[in-house]
């Protein structure tokens, strides 16, 4: 009877280191999620205001009007220009965002 307990308990110390070994490999990564605000890495310049060009005066000649018409014009393109790269600032930020929450998504064997 007395041959019989260190068997058991080196059976049993083996079956726990195992189970702790096997336990370490299939544990899940740690995931630390911060929710991401998009809109904050547009800078201060895109969202400052284009200011509009002076109307010309009541009394202005046709070439006035014209050049005023077309500084208005200028004016236009650049605020179209800061509307496009906010947006195109966002949808990066956006799409890195996703391909992490993809990469989270995969198994642990394959992270990359």
């Amino acid at each position: 009877m007395n041959c019989c307990k260190p068997q058991a308990l080196a059976s049993a110390s083996i079956l726990a280191s195992i189970a702790l070994l096997a336990s370490g490999c299939a544990s899940v990564r740690p995931t630390v999620i911060a929710p991401t605000a998009c809109s904050s890495l547009v800078g201060a310049s895109l969202r400052a205001d284009v200011e509009p060009v002076d109307l010309p005066a009541e009394d202005a000649t046709a070439g006035e009007l014209w050049v005023s018409f077309d500084g208005q014009t200028g004016r236009l393109d650049t605020a179209n220009r800061f509307k496009r790269a906010a947006i195109e600032t966002i949808e990066a930020c956006e799409a890195r965002d996703a391909a992490a929450a993809e990469r989270l998504a995969r198994p642990w064997w394959r992270v990359w």
